[in-house]
């Protein structure tokens, strides 16, 4: 590993000098009867020789000023009953804002995404001592009185306010009271009382975190062009990718395995694995939300495929439309299918779906029989005399031919899949071999529908 510092302890120590920061002892009153008080001041006691030559102003006769704090690092010692499993590895997603060049400002959109690989830290217990300085008993008293009061018997500490630092909350705790370093009896060399509050903090250093910044194939081109010089602006100009107004033609493909998508007349709808429109607290599944971490999806122009073939690697069946958000209901995106990408009708098209049974020619539910009237059954039709008694069965197609009734289509007798239109209301129907489908309707497995960004 290179070198690598990032002040990991020494923010700990500057956490710890903190909490002691704003303490102060009365000193008396002033010429008014009111009380004065003073601020005690509360540093790092550095044992490097330049520093306390500073401090003393190069001199052995300055005597230090009280009341003072000063806190130090008395010793550091391993945890091993909080060490984890070292190798874990978490990996987190980051998402940026997306920066307007041109307003200056941050837009409500996903800019640039990293991936944060972090790694386990390595546990310590720094303990610290925090020594008190006083000239008499008051000042002492009262400053223990307000700092034992606090701790009890631990205080919180954050040590970071990067949100990636799962090490940044600790916390400190008072461990020991020593009262005075003075001996009995009192002599008269040393005018200065000392007394120290040990306490120790768990603490975990981190080695460096792994930043990538994600990048995505946007498009993988498969078609060659033959240019007669081989520069740029000739290839541009016979490129596919390249549209009239000089702007590449990419997008980001978004593939979720958690997620199906259900095609139906209200548009295409967000189903989770369990194919449950709410997730586990009864809120509705939002595409925004789920879209968000890929890029910004464009109205009308983002586009939405299915898969239609059983392979979900056969992609020369796939059936393409553009997209947009629902204005009312977030677990929808309204779609337009490009007709052209539906699969070929290998059927005349019918008149409708009917069950001969409850329908019948000119019973003002449908219209009288005439020439080229075509109908799926959904029953097997029996010794009806307004459909010519006709031999027909559920899921066949019957015809009038301008006299009488006619199968058409026996399902009966075909496995092929057969595809048509319904003109009565505009759909496409499959013929699988053993039941009629709706061709494009239906809910879509992860892997067999596709979202381009």
């Amino acid at each position: 590993m290179q070198y690598f510092y990032d002040k990991q302890i020494r923010r700990y120590i500057q956490q710890f000098l903190r909490l002691f920061n704003n303490f102060s002892v009365q000193m008396g009153h002033n010429d008014v009867g009111e009380a004065e008080y003073l601020r005690v001041p509360v540093r790092y006691a550095s044992k490097e020789r330049m520093t306390s030559a500073i401090l003393k102003n190069n001199s052995e006769n300055v005597v230090n000023t009280v009341p003072l704090m000063v806190g130090y690092v008395s010793n550091m010692q391993m945890t091993p009953e909080m060490r984890m499993y070292q190798n874990h590895e978490e990996k987190v997603q980051v998402y940026e804002k997306k920066f307007n060049y041109g307003t200056d400002a941050y837009e409500d959109k996903v800019g640039q995404t990293y991936t944060v690989e972090r790694h386990m830290p390595v546990p310590y217990k720094l303990l610290m001592n925090l020594d008190i300085w006083t000239s008499n008993m008051d000042q002492k008293l009262q400053l223990f009185e307000q700092i034992m009061v606090i701790f009890n018997p631990t205080l919180n500490i954050k040590s970071s306010n990067n949100p990636l630092d799962w090490s940044s909350l600790s916390y400190v705790q008072l461990t020991e009271v020593n009262f005075t370093t003075q001996s009995i009896p009192l002599g008269t060399d040393d005018v200065i009382d000392v007394g120290t509050l040990t306490f120790e903090m768990p603490i975990f250093i981190n080695p460096p975190a792994k930043i990538k910044k994600q990048t995505i194939i946007h498009t993988i081109l498969t078609d060659m062009d033959v240019v007669a010089t081989g520069e740029l602006e000739e290839w541009e100009g016979s490129s596919p990718v390249w549209d009239a107004s000089n702007q590449h033609q990419t997008y980001v493909i978004v593939s979720e395995e958690n997620y199906h998508a259900k095609v139906a007349d209200n548009g295409i709808q967000l189903l989770g694995s369990d194919l449950a429109s709410t997730d586990a607290s009864g809120n509705p599944l939002s595409w925004a939300t789920v879209l968000k971490a890929y890029g910004e999806l464009s109205a009308g122009i983002s586009q939405l495929r299915f898969r239609n073939t059983t392979d979900p690697a056969d992609s020369s069946a796939d059936i393409l439309g553009t997209i947009s958000f629902n204005s009312g209901d977030v677990n929808l995106l309204d779609i337009t299918f490009d007709t052209d990408t539906y699969p070929a009708t290998t059927l005349t098209a019918i008149t409708g779906i009917v069950d001969p049974h409850i329908n019948k020619p000119g019973d003002g539910t449908l219209a009288a029989a005439t020439l080229g009237q075509r109908y799926l059954l959904t029953n097997d039709v029996g010794i009806i005399t307004e459909w010519s008694s006709l031999d027909a069965d559920k899921d066949d197609i019957i015809e009038y031919n301008g006299s009488a009734w006619i199968k058409s289509f026996d399902a009966s007798a075909t496995s092929a899949v057969n595809h048509l239109l319904n003109n009565a209301d505009s759909k496409r129907y499959k013929w699988t071999g053993t039941a009629w489908l709706n061709a494009i309707e239906g809910t879509y497995k992860p892997g067999y529908w596709r979202i381009y960004l």
